[in-house]
Order: C-alpha cells, then structure tokens, then sequence
C-alpha cells in the first residue's frame, strides 16, 4: 500500500543493487526507517526483490554501504522508460544500523 502519491526526491545520488550484481538496478528516490523507494531505467528485475544493497554516498560509521532485507510493496512503470517501486525495510544488520539511521536522517523525510 502507498502511504503518499508524492515524496520530493533525495537530492543525492544512492545506487540500490541486488546482491552479486555490481550494476545497480536504481537509485534510492526516498528513504525511511521503515521504507524506501527505488526508480530505475527500462525493466524491473524479473525475480522478485528480497535483499537490496545501497551504496553510501561515503563512508558512514565505518560502512560503505548497507544491506537491508525488504519486501516490495508496489511498483509503477511511467511512459518514459522508467519504473518506480516502493519497499518496507524488514530487515538490517544490527552493525550497520547506525549506518542507515544517519543516511535517513540527512537525506530522508524529517518527519
């Protein structure tokens, strides 16, 4: 379920990829404690999306990136060539939770 229909866009660039995959298959467009959403070019990855690495913009407690666990909760394809989708956070490795508390509060929604 979307909880807005609009969010303003993070205002850096935070590639998200699959695990094994060096090429990211988008970046992070919001990010929460509880969620994120991705956009992306051309098509969505055919297998379901289960675990997404976010690459920090530097290095953020000793973390150059984060994993979390997440569970897809919509997506939408635009006219142009590119999709959207949004994912509850299930899941982040205790040692790197810092890590995404302050990549949310610097780039996230403030409220």
């Amino acid at each position: 379920m979307r909880q807005r229909t609009h969010r303003e866009r993070l205002n850096i660039n935070i590639p998200a990829r699959m695990p094994g995959n060096p090429d990211p298959i988008g970046h992070v467009a919001d990010i929460s404690l509880t969620g994120l959403s991705i956009s992306g070019k051309g098509e969505v990855p055919g297998e379901p999306i289960r675990v997404l690495t976010l690459s920090l913009p530097w290095t953020i407690d000793g973390y150059s990136a984060v994993e979390l666990g997440v569970e897809s909760r919509w997506q939408e394809y635009t006219g142009d060539g590119h999709w959207h989708a949004g994912f509850r956070i299930s899941a982040c490795p205790e040692e790197q939770l810092l890590a995404l508390e302050q990549l949310v509060q610097r780039f996230g929604e403030s409220s």
